[in-house]
């Protein structure tokens, strides 16, 4: 798991469709806090590049990283059956690790 910022991973501030190619590049889902409600921008990104996303849900925005990674691993199992499908995976990531569909 790589954060932005980090070496091997797109600058802090990178443009969504950086970070979406890199995803793509990388075989990677993105999770973001961004959730494409003022600017719908990522949304056309994520489709062009064809790449799974994970929405931080508002209880997740600012807690410790290892809360927020805990919730993603929670989470594994029902991202991989997700992914097995035909379509992208555009679900909020609970507390504790459900994933429910946007709203």
């Amino acid at each position: 798991m790589l954060a932005v910022g980090q070496p091997g991973a797109p600058a802090k501030q990178s443009p969504d469709e950086t970070n979406c190619d890199w995803c793509r590049r990388n075989g990677a889902v993105l999770v973001t806090q961004d959730r494409g409600k003022k600017d719908k921008t990522i949304f056309k990104f994520l489709a062009t590049y064809r790449v799974h996303a994970i929405f931080v849900h508002d209880d997740l925005r600012r807690v410790p990283v290892h809360i927020l990674a805990k919730a993603l691993l929670l989470s594994e199992g029902e991202m991989d059956h997700l992914a097995d499908g035909r379509s992208l995976i555009q679900r909020r990531l609970k507390p504790k690790g459900k994933l429910e569909k946007r709203r």
